[in-house]
């Protein structure tokens, strides 16, 4: 469905890819969109549900990206690890219950926002969860070395009250596509 009305070329209320990428959405975005809602039930796609795909994207993205970070690195979730992947295997093993499976998914990158990432147990978690569902978190690559430099002069910059150069420094990174949050353990980036 599009807007609660059945999708159909002579209704002109059908999109493509295309039209995703033009209107400025990740593709992957609408993969998020469809998986959840189960394969069962109609979907119904509003741009509004597009962007709400996009965000949980983006904040599976920036969780991925946590394992390059030390500050985001924890010993200890072992549990949290073991359990979550448990959620998502017998999600999915339930009638394909993708919308349950990303629940599990989503409540994992929440966690991490304040119990940090286990470095070794997230990359073989993140494999399994791209083997199922294709999303690329595995394999996002590090920052380079002069956007971690960046970060640490800006750290620099905070700690000598240089405001104008901490957000020079700001708007350098994110003018090559990172975003700095500060933390109380120290900044972390993502990519936008």
């Amino acid at each position: 469905l599009v807007d609660g009305k059945k999708m159909s070329k002579s209704a002109q209320n059908f999109f493509t890819l295309e039209d995703i990428i033009r209107k400025g959405y990740d593709p992957l975005a609408f993969r998020v969109k469809i998986l959840q809602s189960h394969y069962r039930s109609q979907v119904n796609f509003t741009w509004e549900s597009l962007e709400a795909a996009q965000n949980l994207l983006q904040n599976l993205r920036a969780w991925a990206d946590l394992k390059h970070q030390r500050l985001a690195h924890k010993t200890g979730l072992d549990d949290s690890y073991r359990n979550g992947l448990k959620g998502i295997m017998a999600a999915v093993q339930d009638d394909l219950d993708t919308p349950r499976a990303f629940s599990c998914i989503a409540a994992l990158a929440n966690e991490a926002e304040t119990k940090g990432v286990d470095a070794e147990k997230i990359g073989p978690l993140l494999n399994v969860i791209d083997r199922i569902f294709g999303l690329g978190l595995s394999g996002r690559p590090d920052i380079t070395h002069h956007q971690k430099d960046m970060i640490a002069d800006r750290v620099q910059a905070r700690l000598s009250k240089n405001w104008d150069k901490s957000d020079e420094l700001r708007a350098a990174l994110v003018s090559q596509g990172i975003l700095v949050r500060d933390t109380p353990d120290g900044p972390l980036w993502t990519r936008l």
